[in-house]
């Protein structure tokens, strides 16, 4: 985990507004609350410092939650509670006129596994992403080989 200086987030903002791009900042979902819900203490400050600093930036909610459990030091965390975890971001985005885009669940794959058809069926119309993500991968890099990254029959499927 890095911290980042409010001079670090400046200068990140200044340079994507000086180069005309739009920065899609993830938030740390793994900083929970006692009862497993997430503490948005640190992102509800990030979030109200970027906007009383006009600074354009859209948010997205952590990276890969499906794989969480395969690491021992990440919480595991459900699609269903992750789909709670994205309209108490998106409520607060709302009241805090910071709503943009709103992007999740920034899951691995959308076909191992339930987390992402669980978080689906969870999240509210109106009340979670208004983008959906995933990390597309084509197999395992660690036995890929040279030819696998250009081949169309790997590259054509979907997982």
């Amino acid at each position: 985990s890095a911290n980042m200086t409010r001079e670090q987030w400046d200068l990140l903002n200044m340079y994507v507004e000086t180069i005309g791009m739009t920065l899609i900042f993830g938030l740390n979902a793994q900083k929970r609350t006692e009862d497993g819900s997430w503490d948005m203490t640190n992102a509800k400050r990030l979030i109200e410092y970027t906007r009383d600093k006009g600074y354009r930036v859209n948010y997205e909610l952590g990276n890969e939650p499906d794989l969480y459990p395969e690491h021992a030091d990440e919480k595991n965390i459900s699609g269903r509670q992750m789909a709670e975890d994205f309209h108490t971001l998106s409520t607060f985005l709302k009241s805090s006129g910071s709503y943009k885009i709103l992007a999740g669940p920034d899951v691995a794959t959308l076909t191992g596994g339930s987390f992402f058809e669980n978080f689906l069926d969870s999240v509210e119309r109106g009340e979670g992403p208004n983008v959906i993500t995933w990390h597309q991968y084509y197999g395992d890099g660690r036995k890929f080989k040279l030819a696998d990254f250009h081949s169309a029959s790997v590259l054509d499927k979907l997982h």
